[in-house]
């Protein structure tokens, strides 16, 4: 069972079932759930914005906010497998932003609700946080302590996670009967850092130090220092390579894209991943948005998501290890040097120029001696001539070697590091957006959550914690539009007129009222409708010093639904 400090707690009934007589309900909750079957939905504190017509508000009114310190405290524990940590809160897996909920239950039937980034008015919106604070209704889980419970097994594929999400906000509405709702996830990103991903890392600067590049870069130092020119006795060269101290160094830090963004980017030092969702989607099909999904989609596995995010990140990891290879390779291109002097006329000059200036055409050494320079030119274009075709086959030999070694690590993407990451991510976190019945039940209370969060051990469901929660059930109430008739039209002061009516409500009281006029006070009179809406007829006597001409009659029903009350005028005589 979850532990929870109760003396912190206020602890209600479950979400109040609605009454007998209810003609709309609504609730706006930003949070619900159960943790090792301890519902949340018992916290008073986190109770929502709750409405019923006729009976009124929920105790804490029908639009309310929740500040992030609240939610981030609540003192609810995850049990002995993970020590007894706090679900929610900087010390806990789970943190959350400042929410707002909204409910609306209306005579007619119609009922709104809306929580998570909702104005006053539930409508879903998003406000920029202010300076220096974190993001409105957001969520960041930690998957950390998770990781660690189950151990190397889980480790070894990921050894941090976190899921971190934008604005959530949901809606829902139930207007004649008429369901309807929309969800916000202003952003779904999951960070992780995975030794498999490391793994790549390692391999690609064991290609880069390994025998055979060696062997390669040793072949051209031979040709360099083999190089032997000697015009006439002018003019002597003796030439050498000289190479970075630590090849090691020449790989990129830092996330990098693979050339093409994707909504992946990985950083191989150090096996980080950002898995951006909403970007993903996007960038797979322009069509699919992250708030647009079916109802109950997985957001990080499924055909859908799962096969998009499998995709995107072996297509980024296999254009991020040869980026890298491309980079260290001209990197290397760039640092190596070729060095040594150079003896012209009698002078002695120093040579220095890169690998990468010898294939830009840079020269071997210059002179502002104009002779001087015109033998060092002839001797530079020798030296060039010799090296450049070399050079440019060391180039592609290299990225050969070191990609070629890597090719079954490279084939093997898909299956060995990629799957073992999506899958675990989700078995521990299961995230969907968009959690809603499929098919609605008549009369009975509809909810859309904008994202529900299962977290778990192997064979244990720890928590499942709804976000954004917004519940309507509404009725479809008839509107009445009553008519009223006055026999005789032309009454005389003092005499009587007979009213009748049709279309009222079945069995109404209904109260007809002679306007006051002229000091006179109001004349009223009631009655009672049928089953079929008609009222029985009743005498309304006009006082006996009402002023003569027109005067009107006003019909006015006891219920609710008559959105206008219907008259009748006479003539009094």
């Amino acid at each position: 069972m979850a532990t929870v400090a109760a003396a912190a707690l206020v602890v209600l009934p479950i979400t109040p079932a609605h009454a007998a007589n209810t003609i709309s309900e609504s609730q706006g909750k930003f949070l619900s759930g159960q943790v090792l079957g301890f519902d949340l939905d018992t916290i008073a504190s986190i109770y929502g914005s709750f409405a019923n017509h006729p009976n009124g508000p929920g105790p804490y009114g029908a639009n309310n906010k929740i500040d992030a310190e609240l939610l981030n405290a609540l003192p609810i524990k995850l049990g002995p497998l993970l020590n007894n940590l706090n679900l929610f809160g900087n010390t806990g897996i789970i943190q959350l932003g400042a929410v707002s909920q909204y409910s609306q239950a209306e005579p007619n039937g119609d009922a709104k609700a809306a929580a998570g980034a909702a104005g006053n008015q539930g409508g879903i919106g998003i406000n920029p946080p202010p300076a220096g604070t974190t993001g409105v209704a957001d969520a960041h889980v930690d998957l950390g302590p998770i990781l660690n419970a189950i151990g190397p097994v889980a480790t070894s594929v990921l050894s941090k996670a976190r899921i971190e999400t934008g604005a959530l906000a949901s809606y829902a509405e139930q207007i004649s009967g008429t369901v309807k709702s929309k969800y916000l996830v202003d952003g779904l990103k999951a960070q992780v850092t995975s030794p498999l991903v490391g793994n790549l890392y390692t391999g690609v600067k064991s290609g880069l130090l390994g025998g055979p590049v060696k062997d390669l870069l040793t072949g051209i130092q031979n040709l360099v220092k083999a190089l032997k020119i000697d015009l006439l006795g002018l003019v002597s060269v003796n030439l050498d390579v000289q190479l970075p101290a630590d090849l090691g160094q020449l790989l990129p830090t830092g996330p990098l894209t693979g050339g093409i963004d994707r909504g992946i980017t990985v950083n191989l030092a150090t096996g980080e991943v950002v898995i951006d969702v909403k970007k993903i989607l996007s960038s797979n099909n322009p069509s699919i948005d992250l708030n647009d999904l079916p109802p109950n989609s997985p957001a990080l596995s499924g055909p859908l998501v799962g096969a998009a995010i499998t995709t995107a990140l072996t297509q980024t990891l296999i254009g991020v290890v040869n980026s890298t290879v491309q980079h260290a390779v001209n990197t290397l291109f760039a640092q190596t040097r070729i060095i040594g002097n150079v003896s012209a006329l009698g002078i002695s000059l120093n040579a220095d120029v890169s690998f990468q200036g010898i294939l830009d055409g840079k020269p071997l050494i210059t002179s502002n001696n104009p002779l001087l320079g015109f033998v060092l030119g002839a001797v530079g274009g020798l030296v060039s001539g010799t090296l450049k075709p070399a050079l440019e086959l060391l180039k592609g030999n290299l990225l050969g070697t070191v990609l070629g070694g890597l090719q079954s690590v490279i084939d093997g993407l898909t299956v060995n590091v990629v799957q073992p990451v999506v899958n675990l991510l989700d078995q521990i976190a299961s995230i969907h957006v968009n959690v809603q019945p499929t098919t609605p039940t008549p009369n009975q209370p509809f909810t859309v959550r904008a994202l529900q969060i299962g977290l778990g051990l192997p064979g244990v469901q720890l928590a499942t914690v709804n976000l954004a929660n917004s519940t309507v059930l509404g009725t479809v109430t008839p509107v009445y539009k009553p008519v009223i008739s006055a026999a005789p039209a032309s009454v005389p002061r003092g005499g009587t007129t007979t009213l009748s009516g049709t279309g009222f409500a079945p069995n109404d009281i209904v109260t007809l009222t002679l306007a006051a006029a002229n000091g006179q006070p109001a004349t009223t009179v009631s009655t009672e409708a049928d089953a079929s809406g008609t009222i029985e007829p009743v005498d309304l006597t006009v006082p006996a010093d009402y002023p003569t001409g027109t005067a009107v009659i006003t019909g006015h029903g006891s219920n609710t639904n008559i959105p206008v009350d219907p008259t009748v005028s006479i003539t009094v005589l």
